[in-house]
């Protein structure tokens, strides 16, 4: 899970089209792992069933440890005890710590930080080159705002019935705009269907 939560990262910093703070920082989103054992009371609420019980406040107390990490899987002595003993994984170097709460007490629990195994990860093979045949056609519009501000209005499809004369509806998947994106576009009638197959954004041009 570990691996595949990061090789997806890389992948969309990889073929990330839109240049906000969100699309491009999001290799910097961490993953935690938190494994206890222990007894859950139910709740209806409306329509809706919930857990809850001291174990599962527990689990939700130890997010906030001394773990010196963004990083890390965490198992309590409860959760060890009851799974009984496996093997651990070579890449990872365990240890023993514990934690003391306000009115649950001292929790025992070994953990193993995942930033060696995260630099471990393959990043992703590099994407399918397109060759794109420019015809004889060319259009001038001068616009008079700053080039991020233009490009990120471009790429954002879902305002584009906004501005451009035309389009009736767009229809993609929910997802944000990046390489490999497919979205239909009904233009003067007629239903085009549109990919994202390249980019190439700096500071005084993008394409």
């Amino acid at each position: 899970m570990f691996s595949k939560f990061h090789q997806r990262l890389m992948v969309i910093e990889r073929d990330t089209v839109c240049q906000c703070g969100a699309c491009q920082s999001a290799s910097n989103l961490t993953l935690k792992f938190i494994a206890h054992f222990g007894y859950l009371k139910e709740i209806n609420v409306a329509r809706f069933v919930k857990a809850t019980g001291v174990d599962m406040i527990v689990a939700h107390r130890l997010l906030k440890n001394d773990i010196d990490s963004h990083e890390y899987i965490l198992i309590t002595e409860a959760c060890c005890e009851a799974v009984g003993p496996s093997g651990q994984h070579p890449a990872l170097q365990w240890s023993k710590s514990s934690q003391a709460y306000d009115a649950i007490g001292t929790i025992k629990y070994e953990f193993a930080t995942l930033g060696g195994y995260r630099r471990q990860i393959a990043p992703p093979a590099a994407p399918p080159r397109f060759v794109v045949e420019k015809g004889e056609d060319n259009l001038e519009l001068v616009i008079n705002a700053p080039l991020e501000t233009v490009y990120q209005t471009l790429i954002n499809v879902d305002k584009r019935p906004e501005w451009l004369d035309g389009v009736a509806t767009i229809n993609r998947e929910m997802t944000s705009e990046r390489i490999g994106m497919r979205h239909n576009c009904v233009f003067h009638g007629l239903k085009l269907i549109n990919t994202a197959v390249y980019r190439d954004f700096h500071e005084d041009r993008a394409l």
